[in-house]
């Protein structure tokens, strides 16, 4: 079990004395209450969006100093289970497939809300030397060899759909246990293409590979739900800004997620 709390000291709250009633208090708003209460709030989350996460909680707590939050990381299924079988947090993020399992728990208190979509994109050696134009150019009698994920994780998954759903069986395919190794292989020219997830492109020198979007490629996506549990103010005000603010669209969006902000999806 992996535990990281995001604590931030708590915002006093201010009497404005000269030429005002008592009634009157320098307060942050949640939700219109006009109240600043300080509050915990408890977040589970698969542990590849953690990062993420953390970067949302750290741009959050700059407006909302009053509130801490705990966050516990871990592997989906095992986040799942532990959800199902035990206690709940104010606030579950995981991707959908797991988040439609959990929505008709009693204890949930608002529907999911979509943050964000993680989209599986080809990428190639610089300047594409194979010219590579779809996943048919690594069929059973191509000689180019193609890379992926291991299963049982989002980027084999979703590379192995995409396949699927395309009909092609590579004959030169080649497992991999991370989109990092995956990217050394393509940028060493040890492979001529690589079915990652778009977040995995951020940060990297685009000089050494080429993304290369294709039909059935871009098809296949994971998205990324927040399922709020309990009736905590900070919590649902904490959804609310993830939902409609600008600052955290930009944080998923540089991170690489399509994200579902304003209808845009």
């Amino acid at each position: 079990m992996h535990r990281r709390a995001f604590l931030s000291a708590v915002l006093a709250l201010a009497l404005v004395t000269v030429g005002c009633s008592s009634d009157d208090q320098l307060t942050s708003t949640w939700l219109g209450s006009g109240e600043a209460l300080p509050e915990t709030v408890e977040i589970h989350v698969f542990s590849r969006f953690e990062a993420e996460l953390e970067t949302l909680v750290d741009a959050y707590s700059l407006e909302h100093p009053e509130v801490t939050f705990e966050v516990e990381a871990r592997q989906g299924t095992d986040l799942l289970d532990d959800l199902l079988d035990g206690p709940a947090p104010d606030i579950y993020i995981d991707v959908r497939t797991r988040t439609r399992q959990a929505e008709d728990d009693e204890r949930v208190v608002r529907p999911p809300i979509p943050l964000g979509s993680d989209q599986l994109v080809l990428i190639v050696p610089a300047g594409n030397p194979a010219q590579v134009t779809s996943l048919e150019d690594f069929a059973a009698e191509s000689a180019l060899r193609l890379g992926r994920c291991e299963d049982d994780s989002m980027c084999g998954n979703a590379a192995r759909d995409a396949l699927d759903a395309a009909d092609v069986d590579p004959t030169n395919m080649v497992l991999l246990p991370s989109q990092g190794r995956l990217f050394g292989a393509v940028t060493d020219g040890e492979l001529d293409g690589a079915l990652v997830l778009q977040t995995s492109l951020a940060g990297r020198d685009t000089a050494s590979y080429s993304s290369v979007l294709l039909p059935g490629v871009v098809d296949q996506r994971t998205d990324i739900d927040a399922v709020q549990f309990g009736t905590k103010l900070a919590a649902q005000d904490f959804m609310r800004w993830l939902q409609t603010s600008a600052e955290a669209e930009q944080i998923l969006t540089e991170a690489g997620y399509r994200t579902a902000f304003f209808g845009r999806f």
